[in-house]
């Protein structure tokens, strides 16, 4: 009977989603549920919230110590940030970012990638660095090519001095 109960139950909360006007006065309702607790000034209410958000903020960083410091995890989440990088990669045709991705041990895990929002934050910081380092890169290239064709050129110039004496 309970798993016919929450069959039930799965019904009216797919049944809930679907309606826009549910959804909507959902969002109505949670959006001044949390501009009313943001203008508390109640004392006790104030005063836990700074005790959950401190607990909040030692707990996340325990959590996040913990699971990278899980091998099977870190694993994982490389697995998942190299397939990111490599669909990229194919996605806008830049092979090289795949290769310089892999050939400078980027794929080490400092921070957890658990949504969509953070990998995509991540696949972004690793992108703008692989494109300042290709910049870097290219510019140097020029600045050697440029040498090496005036060095060419003075070259060319002591020669002809020479062949006047």
């Amino acid at each position: 009977m309970a798993t016919n109960n929450k069959s039930n139950v799965a019904t009216y909360v797919a049944e809930c989603k679907e309606n826009a006007t549910i959804v909507a006065s959902l969002e109505v309702l949670n959006d001044y549920r949390k501009s009313l607790l943001s203008e508390c000034t109640n004392n006790e209410v104030v005063a836990a919230r700074k005790e959950l958000d401190a607990a909040r903020t030692k707990y996340n960083k325990l959590a996040t110590a913990y699971v990278l410091g899980e091998e099977s995890y870190c694993n994982l989440q490389t697995e998942c940030l190299r397939a990111a990088v490599s669909e990229f990669s194919h996605t806008h045709n830049v092979p090289r970012f795949f290769q310089w991705f892999n050939d400078n041990g980027k794929d080490e895990q400092t921070s957890i990638i658990d949504s969509v929002q953070r990998l995509g934050s991540k696949l972004a910081s690793l992108h703008t660095s692989f494109a300042s380092g290709s910049k870097v890169a290219r510019k140097q290239k020029a600045s050697e090519e440029d040498l090496t064709e005036r060095i060419a050129k003075l070259q060319a110039e002591l020669a002809a001095l020479r062949g006047e004496k």
